[in-house]
């Protein structure tokens, strides 16, 4: 699959560490580079949501949220549902969160190696929310 580059997270910049899965808290902020190295075809990029928790203490769907990515001249597809670590896989979360590194100060916090070209810009911003529906009523978002 395609691979991610964290440089930032937070409004600090990091050593580049580089992914095929993210790990992102409630309200993080993280830049990643995406390298857009595979075929052309369509892709997903999906996420799905982690929890320690048991899901009888702290319920949540667990299907997976999706986008496309589609590279030019890709023709519609069947793809395949990226695989993920388990919703509550703490040793994924420990290795993800230990494998960051800060930009020693010493050597210039501005002094980072970033792209000097870059040939497409997107924004994701992704949210998850969940509100109990009673049983028995039809409920609409906001």
């Amino acid at each position: 699959g395609h691979m991610l580059t964290v440089v930032e997270i937070d409004a600090a910049y990091t050593e580049s560490y580089t992914t095929d899965t993210i790990l992102l808290s409630p309200g993080q902020t993280t830049s990643v580079l995406l390298t857009a190295d595979q075929g052309i075809g369509q892709y997903y990029i999906a996420a799905s949501v982690f929890s320690p928790a048991p899901t009888s203490l702290v319920p949540f769907p667990q299907t997976p949220t999706t986008a496309i990515l589609s590279y030019n001249a890709a023709t519609p597809s069947s793809k395949a549902l990226p695989s993920f670590p388990a919703f509550n896989d703490t040793s994924f979360a420990a290795n993800f969160r230990q494998s960051l590194k800060s930009l020693p100060f010493s050597t210039g916090y501005y002094d980072v190696e970033v792209p000097q070209e870059v040939t497409n810009q997107f924004l994701f911003t992704v949210g998850y929310s969940s509100q109990p529906c009673p049983l028995g009523m039809t409920c609409a978002g906001p």
